[in-house]
């Protein structure tokens, strides 16, 4: 029936007919593979930390005092200039020491002591914070802790949103970690299961674009959802001078 078909339809309306069948069907194929493949559950799993840890550090270099503060302020920004490639080795011999070669725990554990650049971002918006709202925290009897989480946490929304976006791009679109630490297919993430779709023998073009098509499309979405709270200001409503 379909080589009748070919033979009374003219060639290019028959082409205008596959394409939507075929993505169609590749678009079935990348969102099994995204299901399969378990890259959202990873991202969501470690884009919450940096901005709960990167917070509390970014908290402490604010507003606490302590010997040597701006000299290890300064440390910490600067691990940012050191090359991924100086640290993957040495982090790979850890890692397979500690058995975590083909686990997702190389990707979650080192972000639970922050990264350097939200630490920044957290500082300079605390910066921004008048300090007599700490300061009345403390005369009604709280700790810094409680300071931190009851007066200054609330006010830190526009930092907070920014910290979950950066992170979940990262994350979402991280490659090379992924290639390293994970073997098993059944645990690659999405960049890594789009990289093992193609082969030097055969490749399905529109598999592979459907694939990329919704791997694009989440952070995309993410930003446009919440851009309005990434460049926001903030406001101290009853504050007096």
């Amino acid at each position: 029936m379909r080589i009748s078909l070919r033979e009374k339809i003219n060639g290019y309306l028959f082409v205008l007919m596959e394409v939507p069948l075929q993505l169609t069907v590749s678009l079935l194929i990348a969102y099994l593979l995204t299901r399969k493949l378990r890259g959202s559950r990873i991202a969501r799993s470690i884009v919450y930390l940096p901005a709960v840890i990167s917070g509390a550090v970014g908290y402490g270099f604010a507003r606490m005092r302590f010997p040597g503060r701006n000299i290890l302020f300064v440390i910490v920004i600067a691990s940012i200039l050191i090359p991924w490639d100086v640290k993957i080795i040495p982090q790979f011999m850890q890692f397979s020491k500690l058995g975590w070669v083909n686990t997702y725990l190389p990707l979650i554990v080192p972000l639970w002591f922050g990264y350097p650049f939200y630490i920044f971002i957290f500082r300079q918006f605390i910066l921004q914070v008048p300090y007599e709202l700490d300061e009345s925290g403390i005369i009604d009897g709280c700790s810094r802790l409680s300071v931190l989480i009851r007066i200054i946490a609330p006010l830190l929304k526009p930092p907070i949103i920014t910290v979950l976006v950066l992170e979940f791009v990262r994350s979402w679109n991280d490659f090379l970690d992924p290639l390293i630490y994970l073997n098993q297919s059944s645990r690659y993430t999405l960049s890594l299961g789009i990289y093992y779709m193609i082969t030097p023998y055969h490749m399905d073009w529109g598999a592979v674009m459907a694939a990329s098509t919704l791997a694009v499309i989440c952070p995309v979405l993410l930003f446009f959802l919440l851009q309005k709270y990434l460049l926001g200001g903030m406001s101290f409503a009853g504050m007096k001078e």
